[in-house]
């Protein structure tokens, strides 16, 4: 009994012990580059070049001038860059069309001169997609009606996985809709300012990848019992390489057919984006999904964030997507234009 007695007294010792941490020098190392950008053919090659921080510094974005930019593709130099007073600079002349490894080299002074390599892979040979529209009914008492519904598009997307070598996808749907801020009532004489934002999906039970969402990372490595939700999916072929593979997702539809101002694009245009990206990329995605794992959990293992640039920081990674245009209101299921929604369950 008197043993049982003292480890309470004993635990009660111990939580009660304090150490007080006196001031410490932290060791101040030379600034480095650090260079971010995303290459893909028929887009605009703009990196952005700013100094790291160091321990004492105040958390503020400090762009790099008159720094000087290469961009090489077996040993020969493509395009110029040029800066744009903001941080950015860009190449015009930069032509993905050709799959390979890219070498950045950054050289200003007072910094090593840094390198950053890129990927830019094959694009995905995509053999065919099929979606319909469904909808769930949920019983509710507190709506007028008892109950409500949520719509979703389904969607099956076949491609054919290059075989040989490790590959790495990634999956989003897109709908063009009002960028976030603005407010039409305020200014109606402004011109409304469209972007194409995610729409969440969910992946059904049964998926055999290995995949990282957007939120979380996951391995499948058999069937599961419970699907899985993001804005994006990320994705190798650890598990049909060189194979016929086969995805199957649901998209949520809420933020589609309540918006309240057709985009230039239409209302009910959707864009499905699947890509083959550098392995860079994918290693960045698990890693940032791994960090917010971690955030306010004080047993997760520690997490060094993910980056590929020699003598420097950031991550410079290259994408070749296929991308398709889906017309809901052209697919079997429900017809979306007659769905409606009262204002006071608008949320």
């Amino acid at each position: 009994m008197k043993k049982i007695l003292y480890i309470p007294a004993l635990i009660l010792i111990c939580l009660s012990c304090e150490q007080v941490v006196e001031d410490f020098d932290v060791p101040e190392k030379p600034p480095k580059l650090v260079i971010h950008g995303r290459a893909e053919e028929d887009s605009l090659f703009r990196i952005n070049l700013s100094k790291s921080l160091g321990f004492y510094d105040d958390n503020v974005f400090i762009p790099i001038q008159n720094a000087s930019l290469q961009l090489l593709f077996n040993d020969q130099e493509m395009g110029s860059f040029s800066y744009d007073s903001s941080g950015w600079y860009e190449n015009p002349g930069a032509d993905f069309s050709q799959p390979g490894e890219y070498l950045i080299l950054a050289d200003a002074e007072g910094f090593k001169q840094a390198k950053a390599r890129f990927t830019i892979p094959q694009k995905p040979d995509v053999q065919s997609i099929s979606s319909h529209n469904f909808e769930k009914i949920y019983t509710d008492p507190s709506f007028p009606e008892g109950g409500y519904s949520e719509y979703y598009m389904h969607t099956t997307l076949h491609f054919r996985d290059n075989p040989d070598e490790t590959n790495y996808y990634m999956l989003q749907i897109l709908h063009k809709g009002l960028s976030y801020g603005y407010y039409p009532m305020e200014t109606p004489e402004e011109i409304p300012s469209y972007s194409w934002e995610p729409l969440n999906m969910t992946c059904p039970a049964g998926l055999t990848v290995e995949a990282i969402n957007s939120w979380d990372y996951f391995v499948l490595a058999s069937p599961q019992d419970q699907e899985h939700y993001g804005q994006a999916f990320y994705m190798n072929d650890t598990y049909f390489d060189g194979d016929n593979a086969q995805f199957e997702f649901n998209v949520e539809l809420s933020s589609v057919i309540y918006s309240q101002t057709d985009s230039a694009d239409g209302k009910y245009i959707l864009r499905l984006e699947f890509a083959e990206i550098d392995k860079r990329y994918f290693e960045y995605a698990k890693n940032r999904a791994a960090t917010g794992e971690a955030n306010d959990n004080i047993f997760a293992e520690p997490v060094t964030v993910y980056q590929s640039v020699e003598n420097g920081f950031g991550l410079v990674y290259g994408i070749n997507a296929f991308r398709d245009s889906i017309n809901l209101l052209e697919l079997e299921g429900p017809d979306l234009s007659g769905v409606s929604i009262e204002e006071d369950y608008y949320y």
